[in-house]
């Protein structure tokens, strides 16, 4: 039998991530919810509208629900004693939130009218906001999945916990590394969200790190800040690297597919904010080494300044 060796889980950066993907939903929802307003006082908003409000919700909260299986149970599970309890609670309520999007979703490729398409759309976001909101005072609070890691060390019969804090001035220095990257993809993004560059530095810092090998993801990873070394290592399937895309657009799409279910950074703007961040702190040699591994329309898509302002130190 294959060994798997022990697994390693970031509760706060979990929590991070589904907080953000709340954001974005909370902002589809109230726009579905003001749409059913005007669609029941008859002003202008289609059965066509509200159709498609209905298939955005359903394909991005299906991904936020597949988001918390694979990565925030696996964390609720051994955050402490209550593990199991609060896992079972999720799964139970991702199941009825599944049944009732299955539901309006029937409705639209049914016979339903715009009447009863709004009213039971209206139903459904007020229903996913109190849920979030719920979630976000339970099982996501801050003190619950704090600022430490998890090690899970499987063995012949199950997995063996081994729950260990960071030393609160070591992880602040950590955290601080990992927060002047972020700030720099605000910067670059010319946004004030942090949330949002954050996403985009994951979706970013993902594509390109399925594009190369694992040794050119290895050399790559050697010089990022710890923080930031976990994001680029989040989910990744060495087996599957590299992907093969050489086209421009092949790999925007990737991009956007890393940053859903957000959409509202374009993966054109995201790549070369990302090129110019890393040509602050990753040196000119592993720049240059990684624009050689990469096609050139991936390579045209980086802001040559990224390369230039590094170029001296070669």
């Amino acid at each position: 039998m294959k060994d798997e060796g022990a697994s390693v889980l970031f509760p706060a950066m979990v929590r991070l991530q589904v907080l953000e993907q709340h954001d974005g939903l909370r902002d589809l929802l109230r726009r579905a919810l003001a749409a059913t307003t005007q669609s029941l006082r008859h002003h202008g908003v289609s059965r066509d509208d509200l159709v498609g409000f209905v298939c955005e919700l359903a394909v991005r909260f299906r991904n936020h629900l597949a988001y918390e299986e694979r990565h925030l149970v696996p964390v609720l599970a051994h955050v402490d004693g209550w593990g199991p309890e609060r896992v079972q609670d999720l799964l139970e309520e991702h199941t009825r939130q599944r049944a009732e999007v299955d539901t309006l979703i029937e409705g639209t490729e049914g016979d339903w009218d715009a009447d009863r398409i709004a009213l039971t759309l209206r139903s459904l976001a007020a229903d996913l906001l109190m849920d979030m909101e719920e979630e976000e005072r339970g099982s996501l609070r801050q003190e619950l999945l704090a600022d430490q890691f998890i090690v899970v060390e499987p063995d012949a019969e199950r997995p063996r916990l081994v729950s260990r804090p960071r030393p609160a001035h070591l992880f602040e220095r950590m955290t601080e590394r990992a927060a002047i990257w972020v700030k720099e993809m605000m910067a670059e993004l010319g946004t004030d969200d942090p949330h949002k560059a954050l996403g985009a530095l994951r979706a970013g810092l993902h594509a390109l790190r399925d594009r190369l090998t694992v040794d050119e993801a290895a050399q790559l990873s050697a010089q990022l800040p710890l923080v930031v070394r976990g994001l680029f290592f989040e989910n990744w399937d060495p087996s599957r690297t590299p992907v093969r895309i050489r086209h421009r657009a092949e790999f925007l799409s990737l991009v956007r597919e890393k940053y859903g279910p957000r959409a509202d950074v374009a993966a054109d703007q995201i790549v070369p904010a990302l090129f110019r961040v890393l040509g602050k702190h990753v040196t000119a040699g592993e720049i240059a080494h990684i624009m050689q591994n990469l096609p050139e329309p991936i390579v045209g898509l980086a802001d040559p300044r990224a390369i230039e302002h590094r170029t001296d130190d070669l």
